[in-house]
């Protein structure tokens, strides 16, 4: 979660307060009691390391440091399971957590009858992650743009490069066809399969 969230920035935090506590976190697992206690101490550890990729640019290290030292006495005395505990909970919110991604281009069907505005409306090129909730379907600035239970997923099949997915429609209580320009169809359809398999082995487990 930290390397996605911070060291790779593929999770979005939406907000400050969620930027900083996450920085905070960080700084408390990787320094302990020995977690910097000034501002100087923590521009001189590298404060920016610790803020999530998107926001580092936002503020001054100087001013990031001010806003972490306000979470610090209280993380330093936290187990360090109760710190990572504390971490997930904040990441955990966002539908990017988790992910699977892949990057594709949406290949143009010959007719557009039957197909959703949504999936008209969608750009040539496409991010799409796959998470224990569904489909997620990003440009690629990672802006959300669309997503799918797995349950509106009827079938899926591809080739060397294109994969197919047999999409539900809510709306009309039809199907429609998502084709997608990618070479990455069989890993997308192992996805898919595996997901698929644990939500049903789990609402079993329930019944």
């Amino acid at each position: 979660a930290e390397d996605e969230a911070i060291i790779q920035g593929n999770i979005e935090i939406p907000s400050l307060e969620d930027a900083v506590q996450l920085a905070a976190i960080s700084m408390a697992v990787a320094f302990g009691e020995e977690m910097p206690s000034s501002v100087a101490e923590m521009v001189e550890g590298n404060v920016l390391d610790f803020v999530p990729p998107d926001w580092r640019q936002t503020k001054s290290a100087e001013k990031w440091a001010e806003l972490i030292l306000q979470y610090r006495d209280n993380l330093i005395v936290m187990e360090p399971d109760d710190l990572q505990d504390k971490f997930l909970q904040i990441v955990q919110k966002s539908h990017m957590y988790g992910s699977h991604w892949f990057y594709a281009h949406k290949m143009e069907p010959q007719s557009l009858v039957g197909i959703p505005r949504a999936i008209q409306q969608l750009p040539y090129n496409l991010l799409l992650g796959f998470n224990a909730e569904g489909m997620h379907i990003f440009d690629f600035n990672k802006r959300t743009l669309l997503s799918f239970p797995y349950s509106d997923i009827c079938r899926w099949g591809g080739s060397s490069s294109q994969f197919s997915l047999i999409m539900a429609d809510d709306t009309t209580h039809d199907s429609y066809e998502f084709v997608l320009i990618t070479a990455q169809a069989a890993d997308m359809a192992a996805i898919i399969l595996d997901h698929s398999r644990a939500i049903m082995a789990e609402q079993e487990a329930e019944a």
